[in-house]
């Protein structure tokens, strides 16, 4: 298999999304793996809405029967307000468009640490990752694979706007 198919499988893309690409739009089957994609997010985001409305409704309901402090107020006021937020969230529209990237490709291995900066007692581990930086455009969690077929040559990089997914990739000519 050569260079060419590997970056297409890599990132799930043919000839037809980098057509579509190529002319600022997305392809059919890019439209609709968007489109599942984000109802799975209204659907996940409708869900944990509603838990935290049910949360904020039984701790109304405590607070009413047994207190007559202002102060207990404060957690079912909250869980409204978040409860309110994430259902709002679900109408949101992300406006996705294409961007591209062009210029010669850099893979840089990525230093950072798992677990939180506050935990002074948790153990926290050196991760590595890569990210492939094209144009002035970084993306995380690049495959190394990639480094083989990409790195130091010049290529056109089609991607989302909002989550900087790659959509598409052309080869524009060797690196020096």
């Amino acid at each position: 298999m050569g260079a060419e198919e590997q970056i297409r499988g890599y990132f799930s893309f043919d000839e037809a999304d980098l057509f579509a690409n190529r002319n600022g739009r997305f392809s059919t089957k890019q439209n609709k793996k968007l489109k599942d994609l984000d109802q799975w997010t209204n659907r996940f985001l409708l869900i944990l809405a509603t838990l935290v409305l049910l949360g904020a409704v039984w701790s109304i309901m405590v607070t009413i029967n047994s207190s007559d402090s202002w102060s207990d107020w404060i957690l079912p006021v909250i869980l409204l307000a978040i409860s309110g937020w994430l259902f709002s969230g679900t109408r949101n529209k992300i406006n996705e468009t294409v961007e591209k990237a062009e210029g010669k490709v850099n893979f840089v291995r990525v230093e950072s640490k798992t677990g939180s900066v506050t935990d002074f007692e948790a153990d926290r581990m050196i991760v590595h990752s890569y990210e492939m930086r094209v144009g002035g455009v970084h993306f995380g969690n690049a495959n190394p694979a990639l480094i083989e077929y990409m790195q130091g040559d010049i290529y056109a990089v089609y991607y989302t706007n909002s989550t900087q997914q790659i959509l598409s990739a052309e080869f524009i000519s060797k690196g020096n």
